[in-house]
């Protein structure tokens, strides 16, 4: 039985990326904005109430904040990073990307993300916005709700006999960081299979170690169960 093996496509992401907006700067409204500061205001226009979730010194320090819904309406990215701003927590959903040293109404935005903003992180470029490997930390092996890497996500360092209700038939993505194989199953007790549409069947989706991967047709949304092992064929 054939062992399926994942593979993240670059290509994808330098497409998506494509469809990224540089926001334009409007009128000197948000002044009030320090330097290597992100500002979010509760009116259109920089005015309102100003918060300042962030305010970096050190600018090379990764950074990534998850909030709950902000009232925000405007923004000011016065830092020289990209701002990613996400619907959802966890960097998923609808997501819009602020240009460095921009100034935007959220409600001029495509994606209206006024009053919506429940995750938001600075990235080095705007390609960064579409992907979250980068949560996965050394040694650790995490699935994703959403595809590369966006979205709720779940580390483990162990196999899983089964997955609990949240997480069966949801993963999208996935990171593996660990020094072993990971295979994954549509079943319990790391049992199961697939055929795809050429008739061809899979007995395990394997991810090697240090690879990324979204996941195809048909495995996407369809995992119940994994372990990790030094064995290639999953045996």
């Amino acid at each position: 039985m054939t062992i399926k093996r994942g593979s993240l496509v670059l290509g994808a992401l330098a497409l998506l990326s494509s469809v990224l907006f540089v926001l334009p700067t409007t009128a000197a409204a948000y002044e009030n904005c320090d330097e290597n500061a992100l500002c979010l205001y509760d009116q259109d226009g920089g005015k309102g109430t100003l918060e300042k979730p962030i305010a970096r010194t050190l600018l090379s320090i990764p950074l990534s904040v998850n909030r709950g819904n902000s009232t925000a309406r405007s923004v000011h990215n016065n830092t020289a990073s990209w701002l990613c701003l996400y619907a959802d927590a966890y960097y998923g959903g609808t997501l819009e990307a602020v240009a460095p040293r921009a100034e935007a109404n959220l409600p001029g935005l495509p994606s209206e993300l006024q009053g919506r903003v429940s995750s938001y992180k600075l990235v080095p470029s705007k390609g960064h916005c579409f992907t979250g490997f980068e949560r996965c930390e050394p040694g650790k092996l995490c699935i994703f709700a959403e595809e590369r890497a966006r979205g709720g996500m779940y580390a483990t360092t162990s196999s899983h006999n089964g997955y609990a209700p949240v997480w069966e038939d949801r993963v999208r993505s996935v990171v593996n960081n660990t020094s072993l194989y990971a295979c994954f199953y549509p079943a319990d007790l790391h049992t199961g299979g697939w055929r795809d549409a050429n008739g061809t069947s899979y007995g395990a989706y394997k991810v090697v170690p240090g690879d990324s991967t979204t996941l195809p047709e048909p495995f996407a949304k369809s995992f119940r169960s994994h372990k990790l092992t030094d064995k290639a064929d999953c045996s």
